[in-house]
Protein backbone atom coordinates (compact mmCIF):
# COMPACT_ATOMS: atom_id res chain seq x y z
CA UNK A 1 0.00 0.00 0.00
CA UNK A 2 0.95 3.64 -0.40
CA UNK A 3 2.27 6.00 2.26
CA UNK A 4 -1.08 6.87 3.86
CA UNK A 5 -1.65 8.74 7.11
CA UNK A 6 -3.18 7.31 10.27
CA UNK A 7 -6.51 9.02 9.55
CA UNK A 8 -6.59 7.70 5.98
CA UNK A 9 -5.96 4.11 7.15
CA UNK A 10 -8.71 4.40 9.77
CA UNK A 11 -11.15 5.86 7.24
CA UNK A 12 -10.37 2.95 4.92
CA UNK A 13 -10.93 0.48 7.77
CA UNK A 14 -14.37 1.95 8.47
CA UNK A 15 -15.33 1.71 4.78
CA UNK A 16 -14.06 -1.88 4.57
CA UNK A 17 -16.05 -2.83 7.64
CA UNK A 18 -19.17 -1.16 6.26
CA UNK A 19 -18.70 -3.15 3.04
CA UNK A 20 -18.52 -6.39 5.04
CA UNK A 21 -14.76 -6.94 4.59
CA UNK A 22 -13.88 -7.69 8.23
CA UNK A 23 -10.41 -9.08 7.49
CA UNK A 24 -9.50 -6.08 5.37
CA UNK A 25 -10.72 -3.72 8.10
CA UNK A 26 -8.49 -5.48 10.70
CA UNK A 27 -5.43 -5.18 8.45
CA UNK A 28 -6.08 -1.49 7.93
CA UNK A 29 -6.49 -0.89 11.68
CA UNK A 30 -3.12 -2.59 12.33
CA UNK A 31 -1.48 -0.41 9.70
CA UNK A 32 -3.07 2.67 11.25
CA UNK A 33 -1.75 1.72 14.70
CA UNK A 34 1.77 1.23 13.35
CA UNK A 35 1.51 4.60 11.62
CA UNK A 36 0.50 6.29 14.88
CA UNK A 37 3.47 4.73 16.70
CA UNK A 38 5.83 6.04 14.04
CA UNK A 39 4.21 9.43 14.25
CA UNK A 40 4.45 9.44 18.05
CA UNK A 41 8.15 8.57 17.89
CA UNK A 42 8.72 11.34 15.44
CA UNK A 43 6.81 13.74 17.65
CA UNK A 44 8.90 12.68 20.63
CA UNK A 45 12.12 13.25 18.72
CA UNK A 46 10.94 16.65 17.56
CA UNK A 47 9.91 17.54 21.10
CA UNK A 48 13.28 16.40 22.46
CA UNK A 49 15.13 18.51 19.90
CA UNK A 50 13.01 21.53 20.80
CA UNK A 51 13.64 21.00 24.52
CA UNK A 52 17.40 20.58 23.97
CA UNK A 53 17.48 23.83 22.01
CA UNK A 54 15.48 25.59 24.70
CA UNK A 55 17.88 24.33 27.40
CA UNK A 56 20.95 25.42 25.45
CA UNK A 57 19.54 28.87 24.73
CA UNK A 58 18.39 29.41 28.31
CA UNK A 59 21.75 28.23 29.69
CA UNK A 60 23.72 30.64 27.49
CA UNK A 61 21.37 33.50 28.36
CA UNK A 62 21.64 32.66 32.06
CA UNK A 63 25.43 32.54 31.88
CA UNK A 64 25.43 35.97 30.24
CA UNK A 65 23.25 37.34 33.03
CA UNK A 66 25.61 35.71 35.54
CA UNK A 67 28.64 37.45 34.01
CA UNK A 68 26.78 40.76 34.10
CA UNK A 69 25.83 40.15 37.75
CA UNK A 70 29.43 39.33 38.69
CA UNK A 71 30.62 42.59 37.16
CA UNK A 72 27.87 44.54 38.95
CA UNK A 73 28.45 42.91 42.36
CA UNK A 74 31.10 45.30 43.81
CA UNK A 75 28.94 48.32 43.02
CA UNK A 76 25.79 46.69 44.42
CA UNK A 77 27.60 45.89 47.68
CA UNK A 78 28.74 49.48 48.09
CA UNK A 79 25.24 50.76 47.32
CA UNK A 80 23.73 48.39 49.91
CA UNK A 81 26.19 49.65 52.54
CA UNK A 82 25.48 53.31 51.78
CA UNK A 83 21.73 52.70 51.77
CA UNK A 84 22.07 51.22 55.27
CA UNK A 85 23.87 54.37 56.43
CA UNK A 86 21.04 56.43 54.92
CA UNK A 87 18.43 54.40 56.80
CA UNK A 88 20.19 54.98 60.12
CA UNK A 89 20.71 58.67 59.47
CA UNK A 90 17.08 59.14 58.48
CA UNK A 91 15.96 57.31 61.63
CA UNK A 92 17.89 59.80 63.77
CA UNK A 93 16.52 62.77 61.81
CA UNK A 94 19.42 63.59 59.50
CA UNK A 95 18.90 64.72 55.91
CA UNK A 96 20.59 61.95 53.90
CA UNK A 97 19.38 63.06 50.49
CA UNK A 98 17.57 60.94 47.94
CA UNK A 99 17.45 57.21 48.67
CA UNK A 100 20.13 55.35 46.73
CA UNK A 101 18.56 52.45 44.76
CA UNK A 102 20.34 49.26 45.76
CA UNK A 103 19.54 47.03 42.78
CA UNK A 104 20.38 49.56 40.04
CA UNK A 105 23.97 50.06 38.93
CA UNK A 106 25.91 52.22 36.52
CA UNK A 107 27.93 49.11 35.65
CA UNK A 108 24.82 47.31 34.51
CA UNK A 109 23.69 50.26 32.41
CA UNK A 110 27.06 50.43 30.66
CA UNK A 111 26.90 46.68 29.85
CA UNK A 112 23.38 47.06 28.42
CA UNK A 113 24.47 50.09 26.36
CA UNK A 114 27.37 48.09 24.95
CA UNK A 115 25.11 45.17 24.04
CA UNK A 116 22.65 47.50 22.33
CA UNK A 117 25.09 47.76 19.42
CA UNK A 118 24.52 44.04 18.79
CA UNK A 119 21.01 43.52 17.36
CA UNK A 120 18.86 41.44 19.74
CA UNK A 121 21.65 40.88 22.31
CA UNK A 122 19.85 42.43 25.30
CA UNK A 123 16.63 40.59 24.42
CA UNK A 124 18.52 37.31 24.03
CA UNK A 125 20.17 37.76 27.43
CA UNK A 126 16.73 38.01 29.04
CA UNK A 127 15.57 34.68 27.54
CA UNK A 128 14.61 32.38 30.45
CA UNK A 129 13.29 29.32 28.63
CA UNK A 130 9.90 28.23 27.34
CA UNK A 131 9.99 24.81 29.03
CA UNK A 132 10.52 23.72 32.63
CA UNK A 133 13.89 22.27 31.64
CA UNK A 134 14.82 25.53 29.94
CA UNK A 135 13.76 27.62 32.95
CA UNK A 136 15.87 25.43 35.23
CA UNK A 137 18.86 25.59 32.87
CA UNK A 138 18.62 29.37 32.70
CA UNK A 139 18.84 29.70 36.47
CA UNK A 140 21.78 27.29 36.59
CA UNK A 141 23.48 29.36 33.89
CA UNK A 142 23.30 32.47 36.09
CA UNK A 143 25.47 30.71 38.67
CA UNK A 144 28.03 29.29 36.23
CA UNK A 145 30.42 32.31 36.40
CA UNK A 146 30.65 31.81 40.18
CA UNK A 147 30.80 28.01 40.16
CA UNK A 148 34.34 27.55 38.79
CA UNK A 149 34.98 23.78 38.61
CA UNK A 150 32.29 22.70 41.07
CA UNK A 151 29.16 23.21 38.97
CA UNK A 152 27.07 20.68 40.91
CA UNK A 153 27.69 22.39 44.23
CA UNK A 154 27.71 26.07 43.30
CA UNK A 155 25.38 26.19 40.27
CA UNK A 156 22.94 23.26 40.19
CA UNK A 157 22.43 22.87 43.95
CA UNK A 158 21.53 26.55 44.63
CA UNK A 159 18.89 26.48 41.89
CA UNK A 160 17.31 23.24 43.12
CA UNK A 161 17.29 24.48 46.70
CA UNK A 162 15.99 27.93 45.73
CA UNK A 163 13.15 26.62 43.56
CA UNK A 164 12.12 24.20 46.31
CA UNK A 165 12.08 26.99 48.90
CA UNK A 166 10.07 29.25 46.58
CA UNK A 167 7.48 26.51 45.99
CA UNK A 168 7.26 25.87 49.74
CA UNK A 169 6.65 29.55 50.45
CA UNK A 170 3.97 29.60 47.73
CA UNK A 171 2.21 26.53 49.15
CA UNK A 172 2.16 28.16 52.59
CA UNK A 173 0.32 31.16 51.20
CA UNK A 174 3.12 33.75 51.29
CA UNK A 175 3.10 36.58 48.78
CA UNK A 176 5.51 37.16 45.90
CA UNK A 177 8.02 39.12 48.02
CA UNK A 178 8.27 36.37 50.61
CA UNK A 179 8.54 33.78 47.84
CA UNK A 180 11.48 35.69 46.35
CA UNK A 181 13.19 35.94 49.75
CA UNK A 182 12.64 32.21 50.26
CA UNK A 183 14.18 31.48 46.87
CA UNK A 184 17.28 33.57 47.68
CA UNK A 185 17.62 31.89 51.08
CA UNK A 186 17.29 28.47 49.49
CA UNK A 187 19.94 29.30 46.90
CA UNK A 188 22.35 30.32 49.68
CA UNK A 189 21.67 27.09 51.55
CA UNK A 190 22.06 24.96 48.41
CA UNK A 191 25.86 24.46 48.45
CA UNK A 192 25.81 23.38 52.08
CA UNK A 193 23.19 20.83 51.12
CA UNK A 194 25.67 19.33 48.65
CA UNK A 195 28.28 19.20 51.39
CA UNK A 196 25.76 17.17 53.38
CA UNK A 197 24.82 15.02 50.39
CA UNK A 198 26.40 11.90 51.82
CA UNK A 199 24.27 12.29 54.90
CA UNK A 200 21.16 12.72 52.74
CA UNK A 201 21.89 9.63 50.67
CA UNK A 202 23.02 7.67 53.72
CA UNK A 203 22.02 8.92 57.20
CA UNK A 204 25.52 8.15 58.48
CA UNK A 205 27.54 9.16 55.42
CA UNK A 206 30.72 11.05 56.30
CA UNK A 207 30.63 10.02 59.95
CA UNK A 208 33.75 8.83 61.76
CA UNK A 209 34.06 5.05 61.14
CA UNK A 210 35.20 4.52 64.74
CA UNK A 211 32.04 6.23 66.00
CA UNK A 212 29.83 4.15 63.73
CA UNK A 213 31.59 0.98 64.86
CA UNK A 214 31.06 1.98 68.50
CA UNK A 215 27.37 2.64 67.85
CA UNK A 216 27.02 -0.72 66.13
CA UNK A 217 28.71 -2.52 69.03
CA UNK A 218 26.34 -0.84 71.49
CA UNK A 219 23.26 -1.74 69.46
CA UNK A 220 24.42 -5.35 69.22
CA UNK A 221 24.68 -5.28 73.02
CA UNK A 222 21.10 -4.02 73.33
CA UNK A 223 21.87 -0.31 73.82
CA UNK A 224 19.85 2.20 71.77
CA UNK A 225 21.85 4.93 69.98
CA UNK A 226 20.35 8.08 68.44
CA UNK A 227 21.16 9.34 64.94
CA UNK A 228 22.97 12.37 66.37
CA UNK A 229 25.14 10.14 68.55
CA UNK A 230 25.98 7.88 65.63
CA UNK A 231 27.29 10.69 63.43
CA UNK A 232 28.57 12.90 66.27
CA UNK A 233 26.60 15.92 65.01
CA UNK A 234 26.22 18.38 67.91
CA UNK A 235 23.44 20.34 66.19
CA UNK A 236 21.46 17.16 65.58
CA UNK A 237 22.01 16.03 69.17
CA UNK A 238 20.69 19.39 70.40
CA UNK A 239 17.57 18.97 68.27
CA UNK A 240 17.10 15.48 69.71
CA UNK A 241 17.54 16.90 73.21
CA UNK A 242 14.74 19.38 72.56
CA UNK A 243 12.29 16.65 71.59
CA UNK A 244 9.48 15.69 73.92
CA UNK A 245 10.74 12.13 74.44
CA UNK A 246 14.41 12.95 75.04
CA UNK A 247 14.23 12.43 78.81
CA UNK A 248 12.73 8.96 78.35
CA UNK A 249 15.32 8.06 75.72
CA UNK A 250 18.25 9.19 77.86
CA UNK A 251 17.05 7.21 80.88
CA UNK A 252 16.31 4.16 78.74
CA UNK A 253 19.74 4.32 77.11
CA UNK A 254 21.60 4.43 80.45
CA UNK A 255 19.47 1.57 81.79
CA UNK A 256 20.27 -0.48 78.68
CA UNK A 257 23.97 0.28 79.06
CA UNK A 258 23.86 -0.80 82.72
CA UNK A 259 22.12 -4.04 81.75
CA UNK A 260 24.72 -4.69 79.03
CA UNK A 261 27.54 -4.26 81.58
CA UNK A 262 25.83 -6.54 84.11
CA UNK A 263 25.38 -9.24 81.45
CA UNK A 264 29.18 -9.36 81.27
CA UNK A 265 28.97 -10.89 84.76
CA UNK A 266 26.13 -13.27 83.92
CA UNK A 267 23.48 -11.12 85.60
CA UNK A 268 20.10 -10.20 84.10
CA UNK A 269 19.52 -7.42 86.63
CA UNK A 270 18.52 -3.89 85.55
CA UNK A 271 20.64 -1.96 88.08
CA UNK A 272 23.89 -2.55 89.96
CA UNK A 273 22.20 -2.37 93.35
CA UNK A 274 23.86 -3.70 96.56
CA UNK A 275 22.01 -7.03 96.44
CA UNK A 276 22.93 -7.50 92.77
CA UNK A 277 26.61 -6.78 93.49
CA UNK A 278 26.58 -9.22 96.41
CA UNK A 279 25.07 -11.94 94.22
CA UNK A 280 27.71 -11.38 91.49
CA UNK A 281 30.61 -11.39 93.97
CA UNK A 282 29.38 -14.56 95.68
CA UNK A 283 28.92 -16.37 92.37
CA UNK A 284 32.38 -15.34 91.10
CA UNK A 285 33.91 -16.51 94.38
CA UNK A 286 32.20 -19.88 93.97
CA UNK A 287 33.55 -20.19 90.43
CA UNK A 288 37.07 -19.61 91.72
CA UNK A 289 36.58 -22.06 94.58
CA UNK A 290 35.45 -24.77 92.16
CA UNK A 291 38.54 -24.29 90.01
CA UNK A 292 41.00 -24.60 92.91
CA UNK A 293 39.11 -27.13 94.98
CA UNK A 294 41.46 -29.53 96.80
CA UNK A 295 44.67 -27.74 95.70
CA UNK A 296 47.46 -26.96 98.21
CA UNK A 297 50.25 -24.54 97.32
CA UNK A 298 53.88 -25.50 97.80
CA UNK A 299 56.08 -22.38 97.54
CA UNK A 300 59.77 -22.63 96.65
CA UNK A 301 62.88 -20.51 97.28
CA UNK A 302 62.42 -18.76 93.91
CA UNK A 303 59.01 -17.54 95.09
CA UNK A 304 60.60 -16.07 98.22
CA UNK A 305 63.11 -14.15 96.08
CA UNK A 306 60.33 -12.68 93.95
CA UNK A 307 58.40 -11.67 97.06
CA UNK A 308 61.53 -10.02 98.50
CA UNK A 309 61.89 -7.88 95.36
CA UNK A 310 58.27 -6.72 95.65
CA UNK A 311 58.79 -5.72 99.31
CA UNK A 312 62.03 -3.86 98.61
CA UNK A 313 60.39 -1.73 95.92
CA UNK A 314 57.37 -1.07 98.11
CA UNK A 315 59.54 0.00 101.02
CA UNK A 316 61.19 2.67 98.84
CA UNK A 317 57.97 4.02 97.31
CA UNK A 318 55.24 3.46 99.89
CA UNK A 319 53.40 6.58 101.19
CA UNK A 320 54.20 7.75 104.70
CA UNK A 321 50.62 7.89 105.96
CA UNK A 322 47.84 5.69 107.32
CA UNK A 323 46.92 4.55 103.78
CA UNK A 324 50.04 2.35 103.76
CA UNK A 325 49.38 0.63 107.08
CA UNK A 326 46.91 -2.01 105.88
CA UNK A 327 48.74 -3.03 102.68
CA UNK A 328 52.09 -2.96 104.51
CA UNK A 329 50.77 -5.33 107.19
CA UNK A 330 49.17 -7.61 104.57
CA UNK A 331 52.34 -7.90 102.48
CA UNK A 332 54.44 -8.71 105.57
CA UNK A 333 51.88 -11.33 106.64
CA UNK A 334 51.98 -13.08 103.25
CA UNK A 335 55.78 -12.92 103.15
CA UNK A 336 56.04 -14.57 106.61
CA UNK A 337 53.57 -17.26 105.52
CA UNK A 338 55.67 -18.06 102.45
CA UNK A 339 58.92 -18.18 104.50
CA UNK A 340 57.39 -20.42 107.15
CA UNK A 341 55.90 -22.74 104.53
CA UNK A 342 59.24 -23.14 102.72
CA UNK A 343 61.30 -23.55 105.90
CA UNK A 344 58.89 -26.09 107.40
CA UNK A 345 58.16 -27.73 104.06
CA UNK A 346 54.49 -27.08 104.58
CA UNK A 347 51.65 -25.99 102.31
CA UNK A 348 49.24 -23.07 101.86
CA UNK A 349 45.76 -24.52 101.81
CA UNK A 350 42.82 -23.49 99.66
CA UNK A 351 41.15 -21.30 102.30
CA UNK A 352 44.34 -19.36 103.05
CA UNK A 353 44.98 -18.80 99.33
CA UNK A 354 41.43 -17.41 98.85
CA UNK A 355 41.80 -15.18 101.92
CA UNK A 356 45.14 -13.77 100.70
CA UNK A 357 43.75 -13.20 97.22
CA UNK A 358 40.61 -11.39 98.39
CA UNK A 359 42.61 -9.03 100.61
CA UNK A 360 45.15 -8.31 97.86
CA UNK A 361 42.38 -7.68 95.31
CA UNK A 362 40.88 -5.01 97.54
CA UNK A 363 44.21 -3.19 97.70
CA UNK A 364 44.53 -3.13 93.90
CA UNK A 365 41.81 -0.43 93.97
CA UNK A 366 44.11 1.94 95.88
CA UNK A 367 44.77 5.34 94.30
CA UNK A 368 48.42 5.07 95.33
CA UNK A 369 50.53 3.54 92.59
CA UNK A 370 53.11 1.98 94.97
CA UNK A 371 50.34 0.12 96.81
CA UNK A 372 48.70 -1.04 93.59
CA UNK A 373 52.00 -2.27 92.11
CA UNK A 374 53.00 -4.14 95.26
CA UNK A 375 49.64 -5.90 95.67
CA UNK A 376 49.45 -6.81 91.97
CA UNK A 377 53.00 -8.16 92.15
CA UNK A 378 52.11 -10.32 95.16
CA UNK A 379 48.92 -11.53 93.44
CA UNK A 380 50.99 -12.66 90.46
CA UNK A 381 53.28 -14.65 92.78
CA UNK A 382 50.51 -16.62 94.49
CA UNK A 383 48.56 -17.02 91.20
CA UNK A 384 51.65 -18.51 89.57
CA UNK A 385 51.95 -20.89 92.50
CA UNK A 386 48.35 -22.00 91.93
CA UNK A 387 48.85 -22.42 88.18
CA UNK A 388 51.97 -24.57 88.71
CA UNK A 389 50.16 -26.76 91.20
CA UNK A 390 47.10 -27.21 88.94
CA UNK A 391 49.40 -28.18 86.06
CA UNK A 392 51.31 -30.63 88.27
CA UNK A 393 47.99 -32.16 89.30
CA UNK A 394 46.92 -32.68 85.68
CA UNK A 395 44.08 -30.11 85.94
CA UNK A 396 44.90 -27.87 82.96
CA UNK A 397 41.19 -27.29 82.23
CA UNK A 398 40.81 -25.77 85.70
CA UNK A 399 43.57 -23.28 84.85
CA UNK A 400 41.31 -21.81 82.13
CA UNK A 401 38.37 -21.64 84.56
CA UNK A 402 40.58 -19.99 87.16
CA UNK A 403 41.94 -17.41 84.72
CA UNK A 404 38.41 -16.45 83.71
CA UNK A 405 37.39 -16.25 87.37
CA UNK A 406 40.37 -13.96 88.08
CA UNK A 407 39.49 -11.72 85.12
CA UNK A 408 35.83 -11.60 86.14
CA UNK A 409 36.78 -10.79 89.73
CA UNK A 410 39.03 -7.96 88.59
CA UNK A 411 36.26 -6.59 86.39
CA UNK A 412 33.88 -6.91 89.31
CA UNK A 413 36.01 -4.53 91.37
CA UNK A 414 35.82 -2.04 88.48
CA UNK A 415 32.04 -2.42 88.46
CA UNK A 416 31.94 -1.86 92.19
CA UNK A 417 34.05 1.30 91.83
CA UNK A 418 31.80 2.55 89.01
CA UNK A 419 28.85 2.86 91.40
CA UNK A 420 30.74 3.46 94.66
CA UNK A 421 31.23 7.24 94.68
CA UNK A 422 28.62 9.94 95.26
CA UNK A 423 25.97 10.97 92.75
CA UNK A 424 22.33 10.22 92.03
CA UNK A 425 22.94 7.84 89.14
CA UNK A 426 25.53 5.81 91.06
CA UNK A 427 23.29 5.66 94.12
CA UNK A 428 20.57 4.21 91.87
CA UNK A 429 23.00 1.59 90.59
CA UNK A 430 23.19 3.06 87.08
CA UNK A 431 26.50 2.42 85.34
CA UNK A 432 27.50 5.15 82.89
CA UNK A 433 30.19 4.79 80.20
CA UNK A 434 32.34 7.39 81.94
CA UNK A 435 32.06 5.74 85.39
CA UNK A 436 33.01 2.23 84.23
CA UNK A 437 35.69 3.65 81.91
CA UNK A 438 37.24 5.60 84.77
CA UNK A 439 37.18 2.54 87.02
CA UNK A 440 38.90 0.36 84.40
CA UNK A 441 41.55 3.00 83.77
CA UNK A 442 42.32 3.26 87.47
CA UNK A 443 43.23 -0.44 87.46
CA UNK A 444 45.52 -0.22 84.45
CA UNK A 445 45.34 2.72 82.06
CA UNK A 446 47.66 1.17 79.47
CA UNK A 447 45.66 -2.04 79.20
CA UNK A 448 42.45 -0.06 78.79
CA UNK A 449 43.66 2.26 76.02
CA UNK A 450 45.31 -0.66 74.20
CA UNK A 451 42.03 -2.60 74.23
CA UNK A 452 43.29 -5.37 76.52
CA UNK A 453 40.41 -5.41 79.00
CA UNK A 454 38.21 -7.84 77.12
CA UNK A 455 34.54 -7.41 76.29
CA UNK A 456 33.78 -5.11 79.21
CA UNK A 457 36.59 -2.79 78.15
CA UNK A 458 35.33 -2.73 74.55
CA UNK A 459 31.76 -2.03 75.68
CA UNK A 460 32.94 0.73 78.00
CA UNK A 461 34.99 2.40 75.27
CA UNK A 462 32.11 2.17 72.77
CA UNK A 463 29.88 3.86 75.33
CA UNK A 464 32.39 6.65 75.93
CA UNK A 465 32.58 7.29 72.18
CA UNK A 466 28.90 7.23 71.29
CA UNK A 467 26.80 7.81 74.41
CA UNK A 468 27.14 11.56 74.79
CA UNK A 469 24.59 14.30 75.29
CA UNK A 470 24.66 18.01 74.35
CA UNK A 471 25.77 20.36 77.11
CA UNK A 472 23.29 23.05 76.03
CA UNK A 473 20.27 23.64 73.80
CA UNK A 474 22.45 25.50 71.31
CA UNK A 475 20.47 28.75 71.24
CA UNK A 476 23.38 30.80 72.55
CA UNK A 477 25.80 29.07 70.21
CA UNK A 478 23.55 29.76 67.20
CA UNK A 479 23.20 33.44 68.07
CA UNK A 480 26.94 33.84 68.57
CA UNK A 481 27.58 32.01 65.31
CA UNK A 482 25.23 34.41 63.53
CA UNK A 483 26.98 37.49 64.90
CA UNK A 484 30.37 36.07 64.00
CA UNK A 485 29.30 35.30 60.44
CA UNK A 486 27.74 38.74 60.01
CA UNK A 487 31.09 40.37 60.70
CA UNK A 488 32.33 39.09 57.35
CA UNK A 489 29.08 39.06 55.34
CA UNK A 490 28.60 42.24 53.30
CA UNK A 491 25.27 41.34 51.70
CA UNK A 492 21.96 42.18 53.34
CA UNK A 493 20.12 39.29 51.68
CA UNK A 494 22.81 36.81 52.75
CA UNK A 495 22.70 38.14 56.31
CA UNK A 496 18.96 37.61 56.40
CA UNK A 497 19.21 34.10 54.97
CA UNK A 498 21.94 33.11 57.44
CA UNK A 499 19.70 34.24 60.30
CA UNK A 500 16.86 32.02 59.17
CA UNK A 501 19.24 29.11 58.56
CA UNK A 502 20.37 29.32 62.19
CA UNK A 503 16.78 29.03 63.36
CA UNK A 504 16.31 32.58 64.72
CA UNK A 505 13.11 33.18 62.80
CA UNK A 506 12.18 34.98 59.56
CA UNK A 507 11.37 38.26 61.33
CA UNK A 508 14.95 38.75 62.52
CA UNK A 509 16.12 37.80 59.04
CA UNK A 510 13.77 40.33 57.47
CA UNK A 511 15.17 43.14 59.65
CA UNK A 512 18.78 42.22 58.80
CA UNK A 513 17.84 41.80 55.16
CA UNK A 514 16.36 45.30 55.12
CA UNK A 515 19.11 47.11 57.02
CA UNK A 516 22.16 45.07 56.17
CA UNK A 517 24.52 43.41 58.70
CA UNK A 518 26.78 46.46 59.14
CA UNK A 519 23.92 48.79 60.04
CA UNK A 520 22.28 46.11 62.16
CA UNK A 521 25.47 45.67 64.21
CA UNK A 522 25.79 49.43 64.75
CA UNK A 523 22.22 49.69 66.02
CA UNK A 524 22.90 46.84 68.48
CA UNK A 525 25.50 48.98 70.23
CA UNK A 526 23.02 51.52 71.66
CA UNK A 527 19.86 51.26 73.74
CA UNK A 528 17.96 53.44 71.31
CA UNK A 529 19.13 51.32 68.38
CA UNK A 530 18.11 48.11 70.18
CA UNK A 531 14.64 49.53 70.81
CA UNK A 532 14.36 50.41 67.11
CA UNK A 533 15.39 46.87 66.08
CA UNK A 534 12.89 45.29 68.46
CA UNK A 535 10.11 47.46 67.03
CA UNK A 536 11.14 46.47 63.50
CA UNK A 537 10.95 42.77 64.40
CA UNK A 538 7.45 43.21 65.85
CA UNK A 539 6.40 45.21 62.78
CA UNK A 540 7.75 42.59 60.35
CA UNK A 541 6.07 39.76 62.25
CA UNK A 542 2.64 41.39 61.78
CA UNK A 543 1.58 40.35 65.26
CA UNK A 544 3.15 36.88 65.18
CA UNK A 545 5.71 37.77 67.87
CA UNK A 546 5.40 39.91 70.99
CA UNK A 547 7.47 42.96 71.88
CA UNK A 548 8.92 41.06 74.87
CA UNK A 549 10.14 38.23 72.65
CA UNK A 550 11.63 40.70 70.19
CA UNK A 551 13.43 42.57 72.99
CA UNK A 552 14.76 39.28 74.39
CA UNK A 553 16.11 38.27 70.98
CA UNK A 554 17.80 41.63 70.48
CA UNK A 555 19.30 41.44 73.99
CA UNK A 556 20.81 38.02 73.22
CA UNK A 557 22.16 39.26 69.90
CA UNK A 558 23.68 42.30 71.61
CA UNK A 559 25.32 40.13 74.27
CA UNK A 560 26.78 37.81 71.64
CA UNK A 561 28.04 40.84 69.72
CA UNK A 562 29.84 42.17 72.81
CA UNK A 563 31.46 38.76 73.46
CA UNK A 564 32.78 38.62 69.91
CA UNK A 565 34.17 42.15 70.16
CA UNK A 566 36.05 41.17 73.35
CA UNK A 567 37.61 38.06 71.80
Amino acid sequence: MGNYTYKEYMEGARKADAAGDAEGAKRLVKLAQSKREVKDDSSFVESSIDTAGDVLGATLAGAARGVKGALELPELISRAGYRGVQEVGQYFGANMGKDVPVLESATGELIEQGLSYIPGANEAMQYRGDTEAGEFAGKVGEFLPFALKNVAKYAVAPVISGMAAEETAKSLGFGETAQSIAEVGGMIAGPSAVTKAKQIISPYGGADPARLAAAKALEESGVSVSAGQKVGDEALKRKEAQSRNFGDFKGKQLDEFTQAILRQFGSNANRATPDVLTEIQTRLGQNMNEAISGIKLIPEVEDLKNMSLVLQKFKKLKPENVDAEVPNALLKKINRSLINTVSKKGVIDEEQFISFREQLSLQTKSKNRAIRDATIGTLNIIDDLMDKQLTASGRSSDIQKLNKARSDYRNYFALENAVASSGELKALGIVTPSSIGSALRSQNKRQYVQGKRGDIGDLSKSGEIAVSFPSSSGTAENIKALMGMMKSVPSASIGGAVTSALGLGPYVGAVIGGLGPVTFNKLLMSKKGQAYLANQIVSNSKGATSKENAQRTIALLSQANQEILQE
